[in-house]
């Protein structure tokens, strides 16, 4: 169920492919049918009075990089994305190394990941994101970015919110 601007509440069930991060699948909007999705006042304040940031996709860059949780490499599916100096990694991916929980409400394009411990909903094109519902974020020098149909978030901005310390050498990001 998402609480959409007005209050208004709605079931979003089986709408055949649909975008949830990394693929395209067939399935629910948001992961677990029953858990409830409202966007906190932080992200509609975000979404109506800041102007969206939309990358030139000219300047992607798809760096070979390999990503680690300690010592264990993860592979992924879809390509590491750099932008302007920042490196991005596709929020399923995330999400699933980190084991939390990832998902995405297209109509307002916003990823959130819960750990259960920290909450984050990330706006898609602009550079703030709400930790906990209430805390306004700004995410320097990068913004949340989609590319062919998966969001990509900037890797140091979420492992470092989520508690984890994030490092990166040449061709190497590790959390610890």
């Amino acid at each position: 169920m998402i609480d959409i601007k007005g209050g208004e509440t709605m079931r979003l069930k089986k709408l055949g492919v649909i975008l949830l991060g990394v693929t395209l699948f067939q399935g629910t909007i948001l992961g677990e049918e029953n858990k409830e999705y409202k966007l906190s006042e932080a992200v509609q304040k975000i979404i109506n009075t800041e102007k969206k940031q939309v990358s030139d996709s000219s300047i992607m860059t798809f760096p070979e990089v390999d990503f680690y949780l300690g010592n264990q490499k993860i592979e992924l599916s879809v390509p590491v994305m750099s932008v302007g100096g920042k490196t991005f990694l596709p929020v399923r991916a995330v999400g699933n190394a980190l084991g939390v929980n990832v998902s995405y409400a297209p109509q307002h394009k916003v990823a959130y990941i819960d750990s259960g411990d920290v909450t984050l909903e990330l706006p898609l094109y602009y550079n703030k994101a709400v930790k906990n519902g209430e805390t306004v974020l700004t995410i320097e020098g990068a913004k949340v970015e989609l590319y062919k149909g998966s969001a990509y978030l900037p890797i140091r901005f979420v492992g470092e919110n989520l508690g984890y310390k994030v490092s990166y050498q040449e061709g190497k990001i590790t959390f610890t």
